[in-house]
């Protein structure tokens, strides 16, 4: 099992921390190469994603794309291609609560609200992100999938067990869960792959920590 991915490239999205850096981790465990993103030219952000890679059993790379953005999945995708010439392996990794990009506002940081005080920016912030980042990623990467690829969508629980005040990141999780389903469906005989979904419950982590149910 140790080699059972060598030979094959991976993009992970949202991986310069938390779950997307540990999954990078994991899949170049099993020797995929793997290609990461860092959503700006920050040094701390570069720093970080710079530390996820060295971290990485085979070399790979980080690429700056924000997600959130109409332009960076394809420069993720490009990246990658021009670096290893296919992917066999997507996952699509939108930051949690607290990794939300805060650049242009403050927007991410302030999901967690009751109904009446989440606004159009909160809206824009993780729609933008969880949402079309997700669609536009997926269909940057149909283009150069090998045959028997993998496009995974990391949903949330908040999506069926949707929690108080997350009314927007809910919404947007469980739109990624309707993606799933329909592309399910859809991509496998056109393009050789297989989708699917997986969902996280809480994670114990030090810059996390929300009210929810016990486990």
């Amino acid at each position: 099992m140790e080699n059972s991915l060598a030979g094959k490239v991976a993009v992970v999205s949202g991986s310069d921390s938390g779950i997307g850096a540990q999954i990078a981790r994991e899949l170049s465990g099993f020797g995929a190469t793997v290609v990461i993103n860092y959503p700006f030219a920050d040094q701390n952000l570069i720093d970080r994603a710079a530390a996820v890679v060295a971290s990485l059993k085979n070399p790979g790379i980080a690429v700056q794309a924000d997600i959130s953005t109409i332009t960076g999945p394809q420069k993720l995708v490009d990246a990658a291609v021009a670096a290893y010439s296919k992917i066999d392996i997507l996952v699509n990794t939108a930051p949690c609560l607290s990794e939300v990009h805060l650049h242009k506002s403050d927007a991410g940081i302030a999901v967690n609200l009751p109904f009446e005080e989440q606004s159009l920016a909160h809206w824009d912030s993780l729609v933008n992100l969880n949402g079309r980042g997700t669609f536009l990623l997926t269909q940057a990467v149909l283009p150069h999938l090998a045959q028997e690829s993998r496009i995974i969508n990391i949903c949330s629980i908040s999506a069926r067990e949707s929690p108080p005040m997350q009314t927007i990141y809910a919404g947007t999780k469980a739109m990624v869960d309707a993606f799933t389903r329909v592309w399910a469906k859809e991509l496998p005989a056109k393009y050789g792959c297989t989708v699917n979904a997986v969902s996280p419950g809480r994670q114990r982590r030090r810059d996390l920590v929300l009210p929810g149910k016990d486990s």
